[in-house]
């Protein structure tokens, strides 16, 4: 026994003195560590951001850094030779001055280390002449070729969701809750919705192809319920306000509503409960009709309301349940060029779970037929502006 425990430790003890010589061996490398290659700028490159194509097909712009660094700086591509160039480098805008700016110098830096650029889809006008894009509290606009940069609105009055209308007249914009209309000629800004009360705004809107009439989705925040805590992670604490839904009350009332171009008040749509989320709103080709996409809050049925004409009063003429679980958000839609009917993208056929697919709906909510089914996923699809192949 003794022997055979002598035996033990001798192996233990050489054992030991080669994982001690190992050690001291120095480590192998393979490639860049694990901080390199999760630093920046990044090794295989920044990812393009937003592109956008233009109207007629010839120059998409998007946010793109080529050094893989983190701020993206606005490029312009031409198609489709595929010849790309920088247009606007991101720190060529100059920052707004802040008069009041109360920020610690390391608050400050970490604004120009967590600025990424240009990230948001430009907003190019109907005849592809010029394009507008937001950055660093303003709104730029740029002719086609990628010149010419001027701020179109400043400082304190920064909207969101500016958008050309048809005829190209105005832009449409959101700004302190409500839909503004600026003459792009005169440049008059006129308001025409007038929501007013705490809470509530205007969030979505969608303008028929005509331009005459609008559909505006709006909201009430003011049911989150509110909660004052103290925030320790400064030298000094400070009391903060909170918002969440705490107090049992229901959070996403939402409408549906309509509204000319000239404003007024807003015609809620009948039909579509209070409680829901908004998917997507589509006008007919024809302007007499619109379909909107929602689901109910538990995210399990999804329904299409129909709206004929100037009556605010909405029909619920097609639905899908959820088999199980919930229904997910990819319900793309479109109306036919000759506008009879509607093509919807959908992974549920006949009340069970599919693959992808498109069917074609009628304005009455029959479905007509399978356009397309497809085993492998299918990406958002759209109308082809100069084709007949989804009629």
């Amino acid at each position: 026994m003794r022997l055979h425990l002598g035996l033990i430790v001798a192996a233990l003890a050489g054992l030991a003195s080669v994982v001690s010589a190992q050690n001291q061996l120095p480590t192998p490398r393979y490639g860049p560590s694990i901080e390199r290659l999760h630093s920046y700028p990044i090794l295989n490159g920044r990812s393009p951001a937003s592109p956008t194509l233009s109207p007629d097909g010839t120059r998409i712009v998007f946010g793109w850094n080529q050094t893989g660094a983190f701020k993206r700086d606005l490029w312009m591509m031409e198609y489709p030779s595929g010849a790309r160039r920088q247009i606007m480098a991101a720190d060529t805008l100059e920052r707004l001055p802040n008069q009041d700016d109360a920020r610690t110098e390391e608050q400050k830096k970490e604004e120009l280390t967590y600025d990424g650029g240009f990230t948001s889809p430009v907003e190019w006008s109907p005849d592809s002449q010029e394009f507008i894009f937001g950055y660093r509290g303003r709104t730029w606009i740029m002719d086609r070729d990628g010149k010419n940069a001027k701020p179109l609105f400043d400082g304190a009055f920064y909207p969101y969701s500016v958008s050309y209308t048809p005829d190209e007249k105005y832009l449409l914009m959101i700004a302190d809750g409500n839909l503004v209309r600026f003459d792009r000629k005169t440049r008059e800004m006129k308001q025409l919705t007038f929501i007013s009360r705490p809470g509530t705004s205007l969030g979505f809107y969608s303008v028929s192809p005509d331009g005459k009439r609008i559909a505006v989705g709006w909201s009430d925040s003011s049911k989150f319920g509110s909660h004052i805590m103290m925030d320790f992670t400064k030298e000094r604490s400070e009391v903060r306000g909170i918002s969440r839904m705490w107090n049992g009350n229901r959070a996403i009332d939402a409408q549906l509503g309509l509204v000319g171009i000239d404003g007024g008040m807003v015609q809620y749509i009948t039909g579509i409960p209070r409680f829901h989320w908004l998917m997507d709103v589509v006008w007919s080709p024809d302007n007499s009709q619109l379909f909107a996409g929602w689901k109910t809050e538990d995210h399990k049925t999804f329904t299409l309301t129909h709206v004929f004409g100037n009556n605010p009063e909405g029909r619920n003429v097609y639905a899908e349940t959820a088999p199980s679980n919930y229904i997910n958000n990819w319900r793309p839609m479109v109306w036919r060029r000759d506008g009879e009917g509607l093509l919807l993208g959908t992974d549920v056929l006949a009340g069970k779970f599919a693959h992808r697919s498109i069917v074609e709906i009628k304005p009455n909510g029959q479905v007509a037929r399978t356009v397309f089914n497809e085993k492998y996923d299918v990406g958002n699809f759209t109308r082809p502006k100069h084709s007949d192949r989804l009629v």
